[in-house]
């Protein structure tokens, strides 16, 4: 089998102990926090990360910028010369990242008529994203081709969902999600949107609980109906520093499913910058 290399970019969250191994090469995302330029490369540490998140609640203008065609070229090119390279990125839905690296696709095809360049539109982000990365890294170690891996996750990909409840409305108003006036009330009444990924990759608010308890309850029934416990991947639970509704959230999915993989992190800052501090992430693979 020829050998090929599997990217992503840091909207993913993967489990570290898995990030660690340099497995998949984390393409790293600019943030501004204030007027301080960084990039966020998955490495940080959790008092970092949640550095980031107090930022936010302290009232901080935090923003992500996109990954220049420069910057795929110049992570892509190296690993061309040596196999081919399948690239995971963000759901189309919410970013052009999936359309930059498919035209460079295009590109590359004369440049590098021995390899080839996958892209392979999530259609999810974060712990999603992180299922999708240990499901291809299974199929590598089990001998699948690039072209094999791609195909077999263009179909498994259907089945991963992600939920999620926010804490703070201001954010997803800022990303034009809802309105301020609905964002307004919603603060008042302690109102905890419910989201989900659409099939078209998409961001929706589908239900709204008053309280983080009623959320996490709402969230973990709905969990309960669709995991499939017969699958051997992970369920990922992230968190933008809310750990006592992850924990419980957990707990609740560990209770209904006692042999399910869950592993259990903060959220990646570049998602949390738009669902804002507080939020809760469960990503699984549906029935």
């Amino acid at each position: 089998m020829k050998d090929y290399t599997i990217f992503t970019e840091t909207t993913a969250d993967l489990d570290p102990a898995v990030n660690a191994t340099g497995a998949v090469r984390m393409i790293e995302m600019s943030m501004n926090v204030g007027d301080d330029a960084s990039f966020y490369t998955a490495k940080e540490s959790d008092e970092e990360i949640k550095k980031l998140y107090a930022a936010m609640r302290a009232g901080k203008s935090v923003k992500t910028s996109r990954i220049s065609p420069y910057v795929y070229e110049l992570n892509f090119a190296p690993a061309m010369e040596q196999g081919d390279v399948i690239y995971l990125s963000f759901s189309s839905g919410m970013s052009p990242a999936y359309v930059s690296t498919g035209e460079i696709a295009d590109k590359y095809e004369s440049v590098y008529p021995d390899t080839r360049l996958f892209t392979v539109d999530s259609r999810s982000g974060t712990g999603g994203m992180g299922i999708m990365l240990e499901k291809m890294l299974s199929n590598k170690a089990a001998g699948m081709s690039a072209a094999e891996n791609v195909a077999d996750i263009e179909q498994f990909k259907k089945r991963v969902d992600m939920l999620a409840f926010v804490e703070d409305l201001n954010f997803l108003k800022r990303g034009g999600r809802i309105s301020p006036t609905s964002a307004a009330i919603g603060a008042f009444l302690n109102i905890k949107p419910i989201i989900r990924i659409t099939e078209e990759g998409k961001l929706e608010v589908f239900f709204k609980c008053k309280g983080e308890m009623k959320a996490v309850k709402f969230i973990s029934d709905i969990f309960t109906e669709e995991f499939d416990p017969q699958s051997d991947a992970p369920v990922y639970i992230l968190h933008a520093d809310n750990e006592k509704a992850a924990n419980l959230l957990a707990a609740k999915v560990s209770e209904a499913f006692p042999s399910a993989k869950v592993k259990s992190m903060l959220l990646s800052p570049v998602i949390g910058t738009h669902l804002g501090p507080g939020a809760v992430v469960i990503c699984y693979v549906k029935k």
